[in-house]
Order: structure tokens, then C-alpha cells, then sequence
């Protein structure tokens, strides 16, 4: 990745439930945040509303639920609204962040000595700043 370096990783892979917990009014707004209105805004607002939910237990429905929270899964559409909603991450971190979705890898580039050392201590403060964006976002954190 780096020549000559190495790379010190925190893998996220879905640390949050993330896709799941999503609250709809936040990400419209910080969709609208990003100057995206109009009828692009309406249309993702609608893609999000009026979706139920329920389950099965011993082959016997549940009633329906309105779904409140959530990114649709298995849609293209999904993902790029995930890292639309959690794309301040690289603003509140010291080192460099890839995204997918909801897979995420934090890393420090190390190149020298001097690097090696801080890395723990720089590894423990990025985690703290994704549980502390994880908060600030409504999202839950991921048990696993």
C-alpha cells in the first residue's frame, strides 16, 4: 500500500449495526447538508419511507411495523447512503480510513521507529473517536 512502509489496521467491519440503525430524518438532512435537494432528495426520502416490517415465530405472523430506522440492504443505492451518513469519520480520526458500507478499516502508516511507538496510543484514541461519532450519529454499537 505504502512502499517501504507498513500499516497498522483497526478493522470495523460492522462494528455498528449500523446499516440497521440508521435514523431517516438524520440522514435527509445530512444529505441535505451535502447540497442535495429537490427531487433527488424527495426521491431518496421516499425510497426510505413507508416501509413495513414483521416476522415469523413457528411459521406464525407478526403484525406489521413501520421501519423507522435502517438503510434498505441489497440495493445499490444502500451503501452509498451509509457513507454518505458516516462520512464525517475521516474528519474526527488521526489516521487514514477506508469505507465500504459498513465495513471500515482505520490505519496508521508506519514508517519509522517514532511512528511505531505512537500507534497504540493513536489506535486507542481513533476508537474512541468512532465510538464518540457512533453516539453523536444515533448508531448503535455492534456486539461482535
Amino acid at each position: 500500500m505504502f512502499r517501504g512502509s507498513q500499516t497498522c489496521p483497526i478493522y470495523l467491519n460492522q462494528i455498528f449495526e449500523s446499516i440497521d440503525t440508521v435514523p431517516h430524518k438524520r440522514l435527509l438532512k445530512k444529505l441535505y447538508g451535502y447540497g442535495i435537494r429537490g427531487d433527488i432528495l424527495t426521491w431518496i426520502s421516499d425510497f426510505l419511507k413507508n416501509r413495513r416490517q414483521r416476522v415469523f415465530v413457528n411459521g406464525k405472523p407478526s403484525g406489521w411495523c413501520p421501519v423507522l430506522n435502517g438503510i434498505p440492504q441489497g440495493s445499490v443505492l444502500g451503501p452509498v447512503l451509509f457513507v454518505v451518513y458516516i462520512n464525517d469519520l475521516h474528519d474526527n480520526v488521526s489516521s487514514m480510513v477506508q469505507m465500504f458500507a459498513d465495513d471500515t478499516k482505520v490505519f496508521n502508516v508506519i514508517k519509522c521507529k517514532e511512528d511505531a511507538e505512537k500507534t497504540p496510543a493513536r489506535s486507542q484514541r481513533n476508537a474512541k473517536m468512532v465510538r464518540v461519532l457512533a453516539s453523536s450519529n444515533a448508531m448503535q454499537q455492534s456486539a461482535k
